[in-house]
């Protein structure tokens, strides 16, 4: 269950960022990033995005559960045509855990 105050998101990451965020148990930024990461907010739109970016088998997806009241938090109703989607600065975060899902 999702605790109060937070939204379950989903994103599609690469094998390095995958391998990162299993590692290091954050969402860090990685070379040629932007000042914060992309959520779909489902595991499709989070499959859509990763079969656009990386081919259909070519990434993982990692789960989160991103607070409703983060500063930075911006929502987008239709992300590249593939689906609503947040995004977050790097300072929020810090306190968010990635879950990669199987």
């Amino acid at each position: 269950p999702v605790r109060s105050g937070y939204t379950r998101v989903y994103r599609a990451v690469g094998k390095d960022e995958y391998l990162d965020s299993v590692k290091t148990g954050q969402f860090r930024q990685g070379p040629n990033s932007l000042e914060g990461k992309w959520f779909a907010d489902s595991i499709q739109g989070a499959q859509t995005h990763g079969e656009a970016l990386f081919g259909k088998d070519g990434f993982r997806l990692i789960a989160a559960d991103v607070p409703d009241n983060a500063s930075s938090l911006f929502r987008q109703p239709n992300l590249d045509g593939r689906g609503p989607a947040r995004y977050l600065h790097c300072d929020d975060l810090k306190s968010v855990t990635p879950r990669p899902m199987k």
